[in-house]
């Protein structure tokens, strides 16, 4: 389901395999920060409802068709913020570290704090 939005600002996808209420908070903090959202879940969760997104793609339950859904939306579209709301899409990612998720996943050195 799209939504009419603004056509600038930062593009942001929203994933989760098994959204809490606490995923539905994610698009209103993103879209104070400015940013589009894309929100890729199972359709009959309250992520997939919300007003603040644009674009709603229908992420089916099952892990290893989830990830490939979220292999093939990045591979799609163009995102400057992709967000993982629930534990359980990460860890479904985690299991299946694929070379273009190392893409997606740089590591950075953390910073060590000052002593």
């Amino acid at each position: 389901m799209a939504r009419a939005g603004r056509t600038a600002g930062p593009r942001a996808l929203v994933a989760a395999l098994i959204p809490a209420r606490n995923a539905s908070r994610v698009p209103a903090m993103l879209t104070f920060a400015g940013c589009r959202i894309t929100a890729l879940c199972p359709a009959d969760t309250s992520l997939a409802h919300s007003w603040l997104i644009e674009k709603h793609v229908v992420m089916p339950r099952d892990a290893d068709r989830a990830v490939e859904a979220l292999r093939a939306e990045v591979a799609a579209e163009r995102f400057d913020f992709v967000v993982i709301t629930d534990e359980a899409l990460l860890l479904a990612l985690g299991s299946r570290l694929a070379p273009w998720m190392r893409a997606c996943c740089r590591s950075s050195p953390i910073p060590r704090p000052p002593t």
